[in-house]
């Protein structure tokens, strides 16, 4: 008698278990919002003006969005890192020519805040002749409830 009951609590426990693994975690996409709008203007003056004395602040396209993005969500480029996580991505297209184009996505995600999880920042970018690389549009998203930044 003690068997079958041991046994039928612990199939019990496991049934419970196996119906926590199986469920369904929630998409991080379907929790993206659109957070406001980026002043193009303001990020062209403030990276030229960090390039004037970081030479390689324009030279890698995942740099300078990463530095962007952290003056973007924190007010500058210096800051050491924004969320737990962090996640840069770049696609520069296909081809083989030199790149002239990218697009890179920095995300920051883990923000001890308790209406926003996290922030995504999408830079279209291009390179000029010299091969400095320059924001030419950024969108700015948040992740989680509430109002975002």
């Amino acid at each position: 008698m003690k068997t079958t009951t041991n046994i039928t609590t612990n199939l019990i426990a496991c049934l419970i278990l196996l119906g926590f693994a199986l469920a369904t975690p929630l998409k991080a996409e379907a929790s993206w919002k659109p957070a406001t709008k980026v002043d193009l203007e303001e990020v062209t003056k403030k990276t030229a003006e960090k390039a004037k004395t970081d030479k390689l602040f324009v030279q890698q396209p995942t740099i300078l969005a990463l530095r962007t993005a952290l003056y973007l969500s924190s007010g500058s480029f210096d800051t050491s890192n924004r969320g737990r996580q962090q996640s840069i991505t770049a696609d520069f297209g296909p081809g083989e020519d030199i790149f002239e184009k990218a697009t890179v996505t920095v995300e920051f995600m883990g923000y001890a805040d308790d209406s926003t999880f996290g922030e995504r920042f999408t830079f279209s970018m291009s390179a000029d002749d010299a091969g400095n690389w320059q924001v030419v549009d950024a969108k700015r998203e948040g992740y989680g409830r509430g109002d975002h930044k």
